[in-house]
């Protein structure tokens, strides 16, 4: 039993340590902490309506490319056969995907940029 007493204060002495650098960590992060929670619900409105957007190109934009492109535009007015149209449209729905994703990474880098105004009352 004697051998379990050092351990036990041992334990006691680290959680008073944790406790206190929990304190301290948490005074020194107070601005930070401020910051985080200057986002207003418009921000985040308009982060998601982005996000949705992008994500609905990324997925129609490939399917309408591919289908509408190779039925239509290759197949009856080129007349390409379906194999040939197959390839070259799989090859532009790729293409469309890179796009769209080069747009919204542009588009990210861009707001990242931006300066923000923080507002104190």
């Amino acid at each position: 039993m004697s051998s379990e007493q050092p351990l036990l204060g041992g334990m006691e002495q680290a959680s008073n340590k944790l406790t206190q650098r929990t304190k301290s960590d948490k005074t020194a992060s107070d601005g930070q902490a401020a910051q985080l929670t200057l986002v207003t619900d418009e921000e985040v409105t308009s982060i998601f309506a982005v996000l949705i957007r992008y994500t609905l190109m990324i997925i129609f934009i490939p399917i309408l490319t591919y289908f509408g492109g190779k039925k239509y535009i290759l197949e009856d007015i080129m007349g390409f056969s379906s194999r040939q149209s197959f390839i070259y449209w799989a090859v532009i729905a790729v293409i469309s995907i890179h796009v769209v994703l080069a747009v919204m990474v542009y588009r990210a880098y861009r707001e990242g940029l931006k300066p923000r105004t923080l507002k104190k009352d």
